[in-house]
C-alpha cells in the first residue's frame, strides 16, 4: 500500500501553509507600556487571562494552517494504491501453465528492450525459481493456428528449453484460444491439486476477442502485465495501387492510408517511398492528438520492364519513422500489381474506311477504358495470319465475324480455351455455318442454324428491329450495371436494336446459359464452359451492320466487362497485399505445372499438377460450385515482405512471374497497443476460476474528496471558534 499524486504539479501550493503563521506574526502588535494608576486593578486581571487567550490565538493558527494544508491536499489529487490480488486468500499451486502472448504488438520497444524479451526473462526467472514440487507447462500464444505446447512437468531444463525456443510472431494472437488450450492441458491432470493459467503479455486489448470455455476444476488465472508503460504507435493500414496517363507518361498512383494510436500531442513522421533501393518520394504525415488516420496520395514515375529483357521483381517500399512498434512501419509491394491482359482480335472483315471495319468500334472500347485487373495490350490480326504462337501470348481472344481459320489454329484454338483461355465469338456476313458447325463444335454453344432478319420471324408488326430482353441480372458479366429499378434491364443497352441475327439450334443436351435475349425470346448472348475456359457467344454482330449495340452507352463496359470475366477476374478477384496469416490465391496460367514461391526470408514452397490436381505443402485447391478452373491458395504466409513468384512448363525452366508476385504485412490490430479495459478482460476469465490480474494489483482509492471535507470541516471549526470567542468578549 502506498500514496501517488495525479497532480503533483500543484506542490507548490503546500508553501501557502506558512501563509496563516505569517499573517499572525505580522498582525501581532507590542504594547507599549504607560504607567497608569486607575487600571492597575485591571491589568492584574488581565494577567490571569492573558493565558487563555494566547490557547485560543494558537488553536486559531492551528486551524487555520490545517486548512490551507488540507485544501492544498485536494488540489494534489492523492490516491492510495493496494495490492488488489493479495486481498484475497488463496492457496499455492501445484501446476501452473504459462501462456505466454507471441502476437506482433509484443515487438514493441520498452527502454531498449522488446517486451517479448522482457517476458521471456521474467518467465525464466520465475520458473527457475519456483519451489521443485510445482510443475510446469507452456502454451505459446501466436496465431491460433501455430499454437506451441507443452505438458506440465517437474524437469525445468525442459520447460525452460521450450520457453527459450519461442519467437515472437508476425501475426495475430488470441488469448481465449491460448487460456482453452491451457484448460486443455489442465483437465489431463486429475486430484484435487490446485492449478494455475498464468498470462503473460502486454495486455492489449486487440488481443482478447473471442470467448473461453467454463472452468474445469480449481483453476487460477492470473494475468501479468509485462510494463506499465503506455506507448503510442503509429503505422501503414491500407495501400492502393493504380497506373493513370497523366500527360505523355505513365504515372504510379499510390493511396497511402497512415493510422495512429496513443498520441498525446501532435507528432510528425516521415514518409518515405522506395522503388527497388531508389527513395523516389518523401511526404511528412502530420498527426493531431485527437487525428486518427491521415491519408496521402502520390503520383510516381512508372518503369515499364523491357518484354525482352529477363522478368525480374521489381519492388515498392514503403516505410515510416521508428515508434515503439518498427514492424508494422514498413510494407513492400510488388511494383507490377497492375496485370497487363493481352486481347487478340481477328478481323473477319476488315475495311479501308476505319469506321466500318468489324472491329473499330471493338477495339475503341477496349483501349479507351483501365482495367481493374491491368493494362490492355489489343492486337489485331486477320484470319489467314493468325498462328497458335498468337493464341498463346494472348488471354482472351475475340473471333469477329470470321469465315475460316486453319485447322492447326482451330485445334490450338479448342486448347487454347480447354486450358483456361477465354473466347468471344460475334457473328456476320462472313460466316461459313457449315465450317463452324464442324471446326468449332466444341466451342460453341449450339449448332448455327442460319442468319435470320426480324422481317422473317413470327412477329410481323416489329419495325424497329428486335431489342434486348430478359438478361441474366445475377450473372457477374453484368456486375454494377443492373438497372436499379428494372431488375432484368441493363444500364445503357435497354435501346439496342438489332435486324439480323444468327439462330442456335435448340439442344437440350448441351450445356449452356442463356445471358441476354433478344425482345421475341431468341437467344442474344449465350455462355458455354469449355475445360478450364469459357466462350460467349453473340448472336448478331460487334460492329454496326447487323446491330447497332457497338454505338450504345453501355457497350464499353459491357465489352471490358467480357474480358474481365473470361480471364476470371469477376468470379475470382485477388488481392495482392493480405495480412499475416491469410491465404493467398494463386491462378495459374494455362499450360503451368509447377509454381516456386519464394517468401521475404528466402524459404522456398513448391506445388505441382499429379492427375489434373495441385498437390504443395501449405496449398490447397478446390473447384468452385458451377466451375471447372481450379483455385490454388498459398497458407504459409507467416512473415510480412514479398512473396516472389516462379512457373514453370513442361519441357521449361522455372521463370519469375512478377505479375503474380504478393505481400503480406502486419495486421492492422496488432499496431494498436491500447490496454484491455475490464469488460473484454473478465470476458476472457474461464467461469468459475479464481480471478487474478496485475493490472488491477495497484488500485486507486481517490483521497482528494476526503482532504476537501475535512477542510470545510476545520472551516466551520474555525467560525465556531469565532463566534464562541466574540461571543464571551462581549
Amino acid at each position: 500500500m502506498n500514496w501517488a499524486f495525479l497532480a503533483p504539479w500543484m506542490i507548490g501550493g503546500l508553501f501557502f501553509i506558512a501563509l496563516p503563521t505569517i499573517i499572525h506574526l505580522i498582525s501581532r502588535k507590542k504594547a507599549r507600556p504607560v504607567d497608569f494608576a486607575a487600571i492597575a486593578f485591571v491589568l492584574q486581571s488581565q494577567k490571569k487571562t492573558a493565558r487563555s487567550m494566547r490557547l485560543k490565538e494558537l488553536l486559531l493558527l492551528l486551524l487555520r494552517t490545517l486548512w490551507v494544508l488540507l485544501l492544498a491536499m485536494a488540489f494534489l489529487q492523492p490516491v492510495l494504491k493496494e495490492a488488489q490480488r493479495h486481498t484475497q486468500e488463496r492457496a499455492e499451486p501445484k501446476i501452473i501453465v504459462l501462456v505466454l502472448d507471441q502476437s506482433a504488438s509484443m515487438q514493441a520497444v520498452v527502454g531498449s528492450t522488446s517486451r517479448f524479451n522482457t517476458a521471456i526473462e521474467t518467465a525464466r526467472e520465475e520458473i527457475a525459481s519456483s519451489d521443485p514440487d510445482v510443475q510446469w507447462g507452456l502454451v505459446g500464444c501466436g496465431m491460433p493456428s501455430r499454437l506451441s505446447r507443452v505438458k506440465p512437468t517437474f524437469e525445468r531444463d525442459k520447460i525452460l528449453q521450450a520457453l527459450e525456443s519461442l519467437k515472437v510472431s508476425h501475426g495475430r494472437g488470441r488469448l481465449p484460444v491460448c487460456i482453452d488450450a491451457a484448460q486443455q492441458i489442465l483437465t489431463e491432470k486429475k486430484g484435487n491439486t490446485v492449478k494455475k493459467i498464468w498470462v503473460l503479455s502486454d495486455m492489449a486489448k486487440h488481443a482478447f476477442e473471442g470467448a473461453v470455455a467454463p472452468a474445469s476444476g480449481q483453476i487460477q488465472i492470473h494475468f501479468d502485465k509485462i510494463d506499465e508503460a503506455q506507448l503510442s504507435n503509429w503505422f501503414i493500414e491500407h495501400v492502393e495501387v493504380s497506373r493513370h496517363q497523366i500527360g505523355e507518361k505513365p504515372k504510379t498512383h499510390m493511396k497511402v492510408e497512415v493510422a495512429q494510436h496513443g498520441l498525446t500531442k501532435a507528432s510528425d513522421t516521415a514518409l518515405d517511398v522506395f522503388h527497388n533501393e531508389t527513395n523516389l518520394a518523401r511526404q511528412t504525415v502530420r498527426f493531431l492528438a485527437d487525428v486518427k488516420q491521415v491519408s496521402k496520395e502520390l503520383n510516381l514515375p512508372h518503369q515499364e520492364q523491357d518484354p525482352q529483357a529477363e522478368l525480374k521483381n521489381d519492388t515498392w517500399r514503403l516505410s515510416l519513422g521508428d515508434d515503439a512498434l518498427k514492424s508494422d512501419n514498413s510494407v513492400s509491394l510488388p511494383s507490377q500489381t497492375l496485370r497487363p491482359l493481352r486481347i487478340l482480335l481477328v478481323d473477319g472483315a476488315p475495311q479501308s474506311i476505319p469506321f466500318r471495319d468489324e472491329v473499330y468500334y471493338l477495339a475503341n472500347a477496349l483501349e479507351q477504358k483501365k482495367q481493374r485487373g491491368g493494362q490492355l495490350v489489343v492486337q489485331v490480326v486477320l484470319p489467314e495470319d493468325v498462328t497458335p504462337t498468337h493464341l498463346a501470348q494472348a488471354q482472351v481472344v475475340y473471333l469477329c465475324n470470321v469465315q475460316k481459320l486453319s485447322r492447326d489454329v482451330s485445334q490450338a484454338l479448342l486448347q487454347f480455351v480447354q486450358t483456361g483461355g477465354g473466347l468471344f465469338i460475334s457473328m456476320g456476313d462472313q460466316i461459313d455455318v457449315q465450317w463452324a458447325n464442324q471446326a468449332l463444335k466444341n466451342l460453341l454453344p449450339g449448332h448455327l442454324r442460319g442468319v435470320k432478319t426480324h422481317q422473317l420471324l413470327d412477329d410481323q408488326e416489329k419495325s424497329m428491329g428486335l431489342g434486348l430482353a430478359r438478361f441474366d441480372a445475377h450473372h457477374p458479366l453484368f456486375e454494377g450495371m443492373v438497372d436499379s429499378v428494372e431488375k432484368e434491364q441493363i444500364v445503357g443497352l435497354t435501346r439496342v436494336q438489332t435486324h439480323t441475327l444468327m439462330l442456335l439450334e435448340p439442344d437440350a443436351s448441351e450445356h449452356r446459359d442463356i445471358l441476354a435475349h433478344f425482345t421475341d425470346d431468341t437467344p442474344a448472348m449465350v455462355e458455354k464452359q469449355v475445360g478450364e475456359g469459357r466462350v460467349i457467344f453473340w448472336a448478331s454482330t460487334i460492329d454496326r451492320d447487323w446491330s447497332d449495340m457497338a454505338i450504345r452507352p453501355g457497350f464499353v463496359p459491357l465489352m471490358n466487362q467480357i474480358v474481365l470475366y473470361l480471364t476470371g477476374q469477376l468470379a475470382n478477384p485477388r488481392a495482392w497485399l493480405h495480412d499475416v496469416g491469410e491465404a493467398h490465391l494463386l491462378l495459374p496460367p494455362r499450360g503451368v505445372t509447377q509454381l516456386k514461391i519464394k517468401g521475404p526470408q528466402g524459404k522456398m514452397f513448391m506445388a505441382k499438377q499429379e492427375e489434373g490436381k495441385w498437390v504443395g505443402e501449405h496449398f490447397s485447391s478446390r473447384v468452385q460450385a458451377g466451375q471447372t478452373q481450379t483455385q490454388l491458395f498459398f497458407h504459409r504466409t507467416f512473415n510480412p515482405g514479398l512473396y516472389e513468384v516462379s512457373l514453370k512448363r513442361p519441357g521449361g525452366d522455372f521463370r519469375i512471374y512478377p505479375t503474380e508476385a504478393f505481400s503480406v504485412k502486419v495486421p492492422a490490430g496488432e499496431s494498436n497497443l491500447t490496454l484491455v479495459d475490464s469488460v473484454s478482460l473478465e470476458a476472457a476469465v474461464p467461469l468459475g476460476a479464481q480471478f487474478f490480474t496485475e493490472i488491477q494489483r495497484e488500485a486507486q482509492t481517490p483521497l482528494w474528496r476526503y482532504f476537501l471535507l475535512l477542510a470545510c470541516l476545520i472551516f466551520g471549526l474555525e467560525a465556531w471558534v469565532l463566534k464562541k470567542w466574540f461571543t464571551r468578549k462581549r
